[in-house]
């Protein structure tokens, strides 16, 4: 056991290790959110810690005649996993984007605009501080003056 198995092994721990830690976080904050993005990046780092435990704990020499589909599998995974990376960090980039645009707000009644905090972005009422005009922050809305409550 020389050196270039020793760092094998290393790099291989290190990868594992990595992807749990991964997974540890990732896990709650889809909780949270129910964000596809995380949910696809979190399938990756799965079919990761996948071929990192087969190819580790069964070496392909020990296999003999059913390498073909071995081998097979592995490919397989590794195509999904290349593929389940970039459409998560997509989703998640695109959800990111939304939020960006939905942080700016213009009063509807007195004109003037203000850049909020994802915390006041997430309220569904914002009071303009100029003209105390409430206003829906909501995505339905749109970010429209509320109105007096009518009357049924």
């Amino acid at each position: 056991m020389g050196l270039p198995h020793f760092l094998y092994n290393a790099a291989v721990t290190a990868q594992i290790a990595g992807a749990v830690i991964v997974l540890y976080y990732l896990y709650p904050a889809y909780k949270r959110t129910k964000n596809k993005g995380l949910a696809c990046i979190g399938f990756g780092y799965m079919l990761a810690l996948f071929l990192k435990f087969f190819s580790f704990l069964i070496p392909s020499k020990s296999l003999g005649s059913s390498y073909y589909w071995y081998y097979n599998l592995i490919q397989l995974v590794f195509i999904a996993e290349l593929v389940a990376f970039p459409v998560g960090f997509i989703l998640l980039l695109r959800s990111w984007m939304r939020l960006e645009a939905a942080l700016t707000l213009t009063c509807p009644k007195c004109g003037t605009g203000w850049e909020l905090t994802s915390r006041e972005a997430a309220q569904p009422l914002f009071i303009c501080p100029q003209c105390d005009t409430p206003i829906d922050t909501g995505k339905e809305t749109g970010g429209r003056e509320l109105g007096p409550a009518k009357e049924k």
